[in-house]
């Protein structure tokens, strides 16, 4: 089934956002690369920050998700976070550090609090949720929003389109959440998590 004109422009903008940033990207490369008109593209969203937070919509609540569901699975506190990881590593639709650049400097303070919300519901909380699992394993001065906070800044440098060059993707996301982990939980708690050394 073809798209309707609304997804093709959500996509074509998706792909460019994220491989060349908001700001340079501009509306007018959009209806050319899908051979429409500026104002049939204004048809559907009435500027460029209005497409922007649609593409943020639109991918976002899929990784909310499915974030969602890993979190609540029935495995090792160590093995779930490693799902997380790997599910944003792996089938993550964007790139992160762009997005999130494109949030911290490029936007209105009015798109940046609506964008932020929906990370906040969808990326954080997740991972927040996660991290309040093993609150009582984190070093005294590391609670669970801080860990998360640093725990996604951290990952956003391996969401990337380097995850697609040639090397063993389930072993880097592996070391990141090991030294992650090692540096914010008690040592006395190491083991019980799976992540001393050998």
């Amino acid at each position: 089934m073809e798209m309707d004109m609304r997804d093709q422009i959500i996509q074509v903008a998706t792909d460019l956002f994220m491989e060349i940033g908001f700001t340079a990207t501009s509306t007018r490369q959009i209806a050319q690369i899908l051979n429409i008109s500026q104002p049939a593209l204004y048809h559907h969203f009435k500027n460029k920050e209005d497409l922007y937070i649609e593409v943020v919509i639109k991918f976002t609540r899929s990784v909310g998700k499915d974030l969602q569901t890993v979190v609540k699975q029935e495995v090792s506190l160590k093995e779930k976070l490693f799902n997380m990881t790997k599910y944003l590593h792996v089938n993550h639709p964007v790139n992160l550090s762009m997005m999130l650049h494109d949030i911290d400097q490029e936007v209105s303070e009015e798109l940046r609090y609506s964008i932020f919300r929906i990370w906040w519901d969808n990326y954080y909380s997740p991972i927040e949720e996660y991290f309040k699992q093993i609150e009582n394993y984190l070093i005294d001065d590391v609670n669970s929003s801080t860990a998360s906070r640093h725990y996604l800044r951290v990952l956003s440098s391996y969401i990337t389109e380097d995850k697609y060059q040639d090397f063993d993707e389930s072993l880097t996301v592996f070391e990141i959440m090991m030294i992650f982990l090692r540096g914010i939980t008690k040592h006395k708690y190491h083991q019980e998590l799976g992540i001393y050394y050998e």
